[in-house]
């Protein structure tokens, strides 16, 4: 009964977790809404406004650029339009219109559920992060200045924006650059294409993009080797032997000892003398045959004497 029990409020405790949590996460979003000033020459050149949103982390957006679902409740005229914000872990965004204006890419969190964000007046355009033929109005927050401007490398090597998302580093920035660029065909493209519109080769810009993000990956100048010095000798001195001795003394033994098998007899040639072993072989049988004769002898003869 105990452990029933003790199951059971197991069970209640983990669906009170879940619970909050999808609380939390739902509330963050879903039927939140946020506010965008409307400039009067947007207001002019636009029949509908679009607010696209995504994770820019995981690359991933719940709808379709201008789609109906991205639309923000708007009457043409009007100085405010509001969008509510679905539930998702979306972490930049960008408001647009019909006529093609749209701004850069502006950081938010659940933060800024609530806020209003604006066009600042007489603000130059920008390079548009993706793509560097086209401009885009910079955005900024009323009441959440943190969340600025997402920084971003444009294809043409400039950093435009101040804010990197959670869990983002200037190498994080440098290095989605680098990639799209690098390879023996791209980095020619470079040099022959872009290198005429920024004025600068690929190995320079990734060069002044890493000190202007504060990295330490910058690639070192190579440098050509210089000559060696002519006063260097490159002859050996005359005065050593060319010649190796090529005789040898007379004296010494030519021949390499060899070992002759003739008849099971063995021979073995040592400094040119031969000597045959089977000689040493006789004399060693006959030797043992003298010891035991000796020895039958002086045996029987301790037998007499007893």
């Amino acid at each position: 009964m105990k452990k029933k029990f003790l199951s059971i409020l197991t069970t209640v405790s983990l669906l009170g977790t879940m619970a909050c949590t999808g609380a939390v996460s739902s509330l963050a979003f879903t039927g939140e809404e946020i506010y965008f000033e409307v400039p009067e020459y947007w207001q002019e050149n636009n029949e509908y406004l679009y607010v696209h949103f995504w994770d820019d982390i995981k690359g991933e957006s719940p709808y379709e650029w201008h789609s109906k679902n991205q639309k923000m409740t708007w009457i043409a005229g009007e100085e405010i339009a509001t969008y509510s914000i679905p539930d998702g872990d979306w972490n930049v965004l960008i408001i647009s219109g019909n006529s093609g204006m749209q701004t850069a890419n502006l950081v938010f969190n659940a933060d800024c559920i609530g806020d209003t964000c604006y066009i600042p007046d007489e603000a130059e355009l920008l390079t548009a992060p993706s793509d560097s033929s086209q401009t885009v109005y910079p955005i900024a927050w009323r009441n959440h200045t943190e969340y600025g401007m997402q920084k971003w490398i444009t294809p043409l090597g400039n950093i435009v924006g101040t804010t990197l998302l959670a869990g983002q580093t200037n190498q994080d920035l440098y290095d989605r650059f680098v990639v799209l660029y690098e390879g023996e065909e791209k980095v020619e493209d470079w040099n022959t294409s872009k290198a005429e519109i920024v004025g600068k080769d690929w190995a320079t810009v990734k060069k002044e993009l890493a000190e202007e993000l504060g990295l330490n990956t910058v690639e070192p100048a190579t440098e050509k080797t210089t000559d060696i010095s002519t006063d260097t000798p490159t002859d050996a001195p005359t005065n050593t032997p060319t010649d190796t001795p090529t005789a040898i003394s007379t004296n010494a033994p030519t021949d390499t000892p060899t070992t002759i098998l003739e008849n099971n007899n063995s021979s073995s040639t040592v400094s040119g003398k031969v000597v045959n072993t089977s000689d040493r072989n006789i004399m060693a049988v006959l030797s043992t045959v003298l010891a035991v004769a000796f020895g039958v002898a002086f045996v029987s003869r301790r037998k007499k004497e007893n």
